[in-house]
């Protein structure tokens, strides 16, 4: 059965490719009665004439009246927010404290079924009770339990965020701290929080490392990486104290263990290539100080030309092989007055210089700089004998 009203074709089985819309008159949702068919929005809604039961005609839309969202012209909201002023406010006298808007948001986010949260406070995501019995009728006995507000930025968090508003639970708190607490942590693919795993892959002589992070203001912040993971854990739980932020996981008992010393590589400074098809040769001089030595068809040769290198460089303090050469006692730099500089390294000298020049040849050869343009034009340089 289909009828048109103000053009518009209302069935009870209706043809929504043809435009046509359900019959809803006579219908009853919540206070609401349906009386008649209005019209369509721009958007092509429909949009019924509905009678309350306290006597106002009211339009609302189909969808709202079949979702629930809409019970009423509006009367029953404001005798609800009459009833919640005249007790919170007349009884209390709380409504002018700076604290009670949080107070109330709290309130609504677990009572509000129309609330935008009201899928997040649920039985699946939040353990015991939502909220304190006494804190719903008293709002003074929910101030004795958190105190006065810091600041305007601050708003009620819950410490641990498997539990709802109870007693111990509650704080002041910003929103960056309140950022730590998400339930998001706690269902993700790390064990803990705030502590990523780092596998060595495919490297056999790589080692697994822990990653321990945190976020301050919004920026990732690493706090280290650890070969032990009570080492990483550890510092996750100090940087949760000193940041106020809730403990998901216990502290490990004891103080922070040495952690091991891995040597780069079975045999340092020898590397097979992959595209060359031969092991490059270098020489630590340090730590932070390489030579590259040249390559080799097998780690045997690399060893005895690392072990020539670094008898030459204990004698001499020169490395004559391969493409550069070092020497331990720096370098001397003659500018065009003959006054001479002495620089630790080809390094310090390009910075100090303010250059990029290329002074291993220089030093090979002892010519100076003869083009004009350069900022080293007429100087020379020498290794230093000391």
């Amino acid at each position: 059965m289909s009828r048109v009203v103000n053009g518009v074709t209302v069935s009870k089985h209706p043809n929504r490719v043809r435009g046509e819309i359900e019959d809803l008159k006579g219908h009853h949702f919540g206070h609401l009665a349906v009386i008649e068919f209005d019209h369509k929005d721009n958007q092509g809604r429909a949009i019924w004439k509905c009678l309350c039961d306290c006597g106002k005609t009211c339009v609302i839309r189909a969808y709202n009246l079949k979702q629930g969202t809409v019970i009423s012209c509006g009367h029953v909201s404001r005798e609800l927010s009459a009833e919640r002023f005249r007790k919170l406010n007349y009884r209390h006298g709380a409504s002018g404290e700076p604290w009670f808007s949080n107070y109330e948001s709290m309130l609504n986010r677990v009572s509000n079924p129309n609330d935008n949260d009201k899928y997040y406070y649920t039985s699946n995501r939040i353990k015991g009770k939502m909220i304190e019995p006494e804190w719903v009728d008293d709002p003074w006995a929910f101030y004795q339990e958190i105190g006065d507000k810091p600041g305007p930025t601050y708003s009620i968090d819950r410490i641990n965020p498997d539990l709802g508003y109870i007693k111990g639970n509650v704080r002041w708190a910003t929103k960056s701290t309140q950022a730590y607490n998400r339930h998001k942590f706690r269902t993700s693919k790390n064990k803990y929080k705030g502590v990523h795993l780092h596998p060595k892959g495919h490297n056999r002589r790589a080692h697994d490392k822990y990653e321990a992070f945190g976020n301050v203001d919004k920026h990732h912040v690493s706090l280290g990486y650890y070969y032990i993971l009570n080492n990483a854990l550890r510092r996750r739980y100090d940087f949760e104290t000193k940041y106020h932020i809730y403990h998901t996981f216990e502290r490990p008992n004891g103080d922070y263990e040495k952690e091991p010393v891995y040597p780069l590589s079975e045999n340092p400074g020898i590397n097979w290539s992959d595209s060359r098809h031969v092991y490059r040769v270098s020489l630590y001089i340090d730590p932070h100080t390489s030579k590259y030595l040249g390559n080799v068809s097998t780690i045997e040769e690399g060893l005895a030309l690392q072990e020539k290198a670094r008898k030459e460089y204990q004698q001499t303090g020169h490395i004559t092989v391969g493409h550069e050469t070092l020497h331990r006692d720096g370098i001397i730099g003659i500018d065009p007055d003959g006054n001479e500089h002495y620089y630790n390294s080809i390094a310090e000298a390009n910075h100090i210089l303010g250059t990029h020049a290329n002074l291993n040849r220089r030093l090979k050869g002892g010519q100076p700089f003869t083009r004009r343009s350069s900022k080293l034009y007429g100087w020379c340089f020498k290794y230093a004998d000391k």
